[in-house]
């Protein structure tokens, strides 16, 4: 459980309890490479991407819904990150 800003590794499940902290994605991710993040409460975070992209955009992503829980799985290089389904 996090309650700083934090940078991840490849395998993380980082667990928010703080407001308006930000989740750096690993610098050189490998294909298949996963990371999870879930916010606890009515709390927000930022999923910085660190490089690579996230869903082909080269935008952050902000979770910000209550009890939010996003599991992001590395690509390639032109997609990055992809937001998995459960």
């Amino acid at each position: 459980m996090i309650t700083a800003n934090r940078a991840a590794v490849a395998g993380d499940l980082v667990v928010v309890n703080g407001d308006s902290l930000t989740v750096t994605l690993p610098s050189s991710p490998s294909v298949g490479n996963t990371v999870d993040v879930r916010v606890l409460g009515g709390r927000y975070c930022t999923v910085a991407r660190n490089s690579s992209k996230i869903e082909s955009t080269t935008e952050d992503l902000y979770v910000d819904t209550f009890d939010g829980y996003v599991s992001l799985i590395f690509a390639d290089a032109t997609r990055g990150w992809l937001i998995a389904s459960n």
